[in-house]
């Protein structure tokens, strides 16, 4: 059978990703919903006892919280009963999820983007400069920094030319493990391209605003997550003992200090706000258009939900009113194109150094979100290539009708 080189150096390119890829043989995942502060309490100290790794955080009363397990933390279960704390099994066979999330079987052709299957970082980044080419002088490719092992950090400009626009901000990939958002970050790149002059609502949205999405904020720990480790969520740059990598979403540079300094967290948060090249390149990029941007979203999976600020504070900010006007809008027309049921409202408040709270109290964009997307159910982080379009088009519709709404008042 012929094979192009191209092909083949791909197909050696699997196998090596294939060959040492860690374990999750015997993980399960818990839903453990808790129904009283005191609850709440004391599955916080199991967690911390046992360094469980958090899928989904609960965000109040009756809301769950998600817990992965190894085989060794099975007694686990028993004493989550023994403290009345209910819980049950989300997913049975962690390692069983993961072989189905990764697809490798199809290869994409030149600036064509295949909705099938997900892309590693390199395709991804290979693929941003081929589409911008067919885009033409509207688009650019800004690499904003490198990552801490040398990897670039690309983010596409979509817009017109001419006179600047205001401006939307969109990324994913800030956790490694969370392959729909690289997915649905370049679905919409694909979108405001290749459907411009196409269809009248994108159309009207590339006249109205200059789009900057940077799919993949963290590409050391995806392409781990691809090579070595389904699951690692962290950076990879080193810390002191054994394990390594910090969250890049508790390392900005406001309010940073109230997350965990145990270096094995996975909510580490750092030896030093902005420690991170991903974070710092991020940070310094977005504070020169910081002033020009209407709306910051930040896709994360999962949890259907729009998270608005404060993350690490329970008090609103003054402006809460638009923002879950805004909130409200973009909500109701995911839902008008979901089978799920997506909301809004705020987190626990006693997490320092996100995205969202830097943008909005550093950078000064007014509308500045977290939009967690579809997961859960039987997936988790975990979704096969077939969730990629439903999540998109449900996020997409989100995304127009935040943008219409602001294009009225401007």
């Amino acid at each position: 059978m012929y094979v192009t080189t191209y092909a083949y150096l791909v197909i050696l390119g699997i196998l090596g990703y294939v060959s040492g890829y860690k374990s999750y043989e015997g993980y399960q995942v818990l839903r453990v919903v808790p129904d009283s502060l005191n609850e709440i309490g004391i599955l916080r100290k199991f967690i911390l006892q046992y360094k469980l790794d958090v899928w989904k955080e609960s965000t109040g009363l009756g809301s769950p919280t998600d817990i992965m397990i190894s085989p060794n933390d099975i007694d686990l279960i028993r004493l989550l009963e023994e403290a009345h704390l209910s819980s049950s099994i989300l997913i049975d066979d962690v390692d069983g999820l993961i072989a189905l999330s990764r697809d490798y079987a199809r290869f994409r052709e030149y600036s064509e983007l295949n909705t099938s299957r997900f892309y590693n970082v390199s395709e991804i980044h290979e693929w941003l400069e081929e589409v911008a080419v067919v885009c033409g002088a509207s688009c650019q490719i800004i690499d904003i920094g490198t990552s801490y092992e040398g990897r670039p950090l690309k983010v596409i400009k979509i817009s017109r030319d001419g006179e600047q626009r205001r401006r939307i901000w969109l990324d994913g990939g800030i956790h490694a493990r969370e392959w729909l958002t690289p997915a649905v970050m370049t679905y919409f790149v694909d979108k405001l391209i290749n459907e411009d002059g196409v269809d009248p609502e994108v159309t009207e949205l590339r006249d109205a605003f200059d789009w900057y999405i940077h799919p993949v904020v963290n590409p050391d720990g995806y392409d781990y997550s691809w090579t070595t480790d389904r699951m690692w969520r962290k950076t990879r740059s080193p810390n002191p003992g054994d394990c390594v990598g910090t969250d890049p979403n508790r390392n900005f540079d406001f309010m940073w200090g109230i997350g965990s300094n145990d270096t094995c967290s996975q909510v580490y948060q750092g030896p030093s706000a902005e420690s991170e090249s991903e974070i710092s390149s991020y940070t310094d990029f977005m504070t020169t258009i910081g002033d020009s941007v209407d709306l910051s979203i930040s896709y994360h999976t999962y949890g259907e939900i729009l998270v608005l600020p404060w993350a690490y504070s329970t008090v609103e900010p003054p402006d809460i009113a638009d923002l879950e006007r805004l909130a409200t809008i973009c909500v109701n027309a995911v839902n008008a194109n979901s089978t799920l049921v997506y909301e809004f409202g705020q987190i626990t408040g006693t997490e320092g150094g996100l995205s969202m709270d830097w943008s909005k109290g550093v950078a000064n964009i007014k509308y500045s979100y977290i939009m967690e997307m579809r997961g859960g159910g039987t997936y988790g982080f975990l979704a096969p290539p077939s969730e990629i379009v439903p999540t998109s088009l449900e996020n997409w519709a989100g995304v127009v009708a935040m943008a219409k709404d602001l294009m009225q008042r401007k």
